[in-house]
């Protein structure tokens, strides 16, 4: 037999009933590691205010990425979800600079059009590469990324996963699928 090149990759999602509401990793010059922070989607229903820093409505996935750069989190304020990403990258290289939370109102992000009314400040070098704005489609939330890495120490690739229905869509939690690409739709 031969060799096979092995592509690290992850599934950063948030569980069935659960929403994106944060990132959280390591930065410098790039990301190095990301995480996602899911809120259950109980909380969004205006009767709870104890949700945030509660394990019990709220957990982060598992981190991929390496050691390098300074921890950051970033995470949507009270009430808001996770819409879509702000980073800034580079296309030819395969290197992602920097990234920010866009947030919007839950029952905003169901049911408008340019729902974003929260963008968070931008984790890792704010100026170096080009902007990459991604955002869901209109009523849809983030529920996580796929997440690969040609450099196993940096985040290299990121697929944003949206969901019109995050009590029911489907989790996908394996396989590689797809090329490696920096932000793609």
């Amino acid at each position: 037999g031969g060799l096979t090149a092995q592509l690290p990759a992850a599934q950063l999602t948030c569980k069935p009933g659960y929403l994106a509401v944060g990132l959280r990793g390591r930065s410098g010059d790039l990301i190095d590691r990301l995480a996602v922070q899911c809120r259950a989607l109980s909380c969004f229903d205006g009767s709870s205010n104890t949700c945030a820093g509660n394990s019990t409505y709220e957990y982060w996935t598992d981190e991929f990425g390496g050691d390098g750069g300074g921890p950051f989190t970033r995470s949507c304020p009270s009430g808001k979800v996770l819409v879509g990403v702000d980073a800034k990258h580079d296309m030819f290289g395969g290197l992602i600079h920097s990234i920010a939370p866009r947030c919007a109102t839950y029952t905003n992000a169901l049911a408008s059009v340019g729902a974003v009314d929260y963008q968070g400040p931008l984790a890792g070098h704010p100026t170096n590469g080009a902007a990459a704005l991604r955002d869901c489609p209109a009523g849809e939330v983030l529920v996580g990324f796929q997440a690969r890495s040609h450099v196993t120490n940096f985040v290299t690739g990121l697929q944003p996963i949206c969901s019109a229905d995050p009590v029911r869509y489907r989790w996908y939690t394996g396989g590689q699928g797809g090329g490696d690409a920096t932000l793609t739709c």
